[in-house]
């Protein structure tokens, strides 16, 4: 099992040299940041970089920050929305294996996503954000969604949230994760909703209709990762006190959840939407380089499971 992110990094390195580089498509390349963590990344040889966005501006960003663009393909578009099309093209058309948001607000490129505008030639309904998190006091890499793409599942778009989380997992060779739906309580209230739907899921669960992970809900936050809390309130089974995947009920919950992990917990952190053709990296800008660094090693492991299937 990978527990940590420089162990997802040597993997991902060992990947590209058994293999080759990984086709990373940038799109709105013109952030400093973003360039940045794909030139460190072609440094690890784990990626070949194909920049989409203002060629005059990247070129002033790459000769200002001292970045050899020299060596990525870069095509010149001033029009951000048309450059993340192109980029979803790419990646759906095999061109590339990972797709990479730059300069775009990430709200306006969730929303492509959503609206299928992207160009990824498939329902935008499979598609969903796992956020991943590297703690001081977790023993395991730590799995949240969805905070970025998904606002309020209903149950069978749950389902396939459940199961994207699930196969990242497995790519950090977690063989059956444990997945907890997150609430307020461990009881079910018809005047909390949420936890009336998370009774449903986890009995889906327990009759078959979610395969290959353990899932136990609905369990609040302290239950989930704390074996002390869980013990105290006397909640077993295979999920309480030691979940790899958080489910958070709607957006607000997961979004909030997992930049207070990183702002408060100083959280080590990676953020990908995947359930598509090729992994797409969508992380909060305050998570810097490191963050998108973390999050083009994991698009490889996962780039290279969707490859070899």
């Amino acid at each position: 099992m990978l527990v940590n992110f420089q162990g997802v990094l040597e993997r991902a390195k060992d990947l590209a040299s058994e293999k080759r580089p990984f086709r990373l498509v940038l799109t709105a390349a013109e952030d400093s940041i973003s360039l940045k963590a794909v030139d460190r990344a072609y440094e690890e040889r784990i990626i070949q970089p194909i920049l989409i966005g203002n060629r005059n501006r990247i070129l002033e960003l790459a000769k200002r920050h001292q970045l050899p663009v020299e060596h990525f393909e870069i095509v010149d578009e001033d029009d951000p929305i048309k450059g993340c099309m192109m980029g979803g093209e790419r990646l759906a058309d095999g061109e590339a294996e990972i797709l990479m948001n730059g300069g775009m607000k990430n709200w306006g490129f969730a929303r492509l996503i959503r609206q299928g505008q992207l160009g990824l030639k498939m329902d935008p309904k499979l598609l969903s954000h796992i956020g991943v998190f590297e703690l001081p006091d977790y023993s395991r890499l730590l799995l949240i969604t969805d905070g970025e793409l998904v606002i309020k599942p209903d149950l069978g778009t749950m389902n396939r949230i459940i199961a994207n989380a699930a196969g990242v997992a497995r790519v950090l060779q977690v063989e059956t994760p444990r997945v907890a739906l997150l609430a307020a309580v461990e009881t079910v209230y018809p005047s909390m909703p949420a936890t009336v739907e998370e009774a449903v899921v986890a009995k889906m669960a327990e009759r078959g209709q979610i395969k290959d992970a353990y899932l136990d809900g609905p369990l609040s936050l302290d239950v989930a990762v704390s074996p002390r809390a869980a013990e105290e309130k006397g909640i077993g089974g295979e999920v309480a006190g030691q979940a790899d995947i958080l489910v958070a009920s709607n957006i607000g919950v997961g979004n909030g959840l997992y930049k207070s992990l990183f702002i408060f917990a100083k959280a080590k952190s990676a953020g990908l939407i995947v359930g598509g053709k090729g992994p797409i990296i969508l992380t909060p800008w305050v998570w810097g380089i490191e963050g998108k660094l973390n999050s083009i090693a994991l698009a490889v492991l996962i780039a290279n499971t969707i490859l070899t299937k």
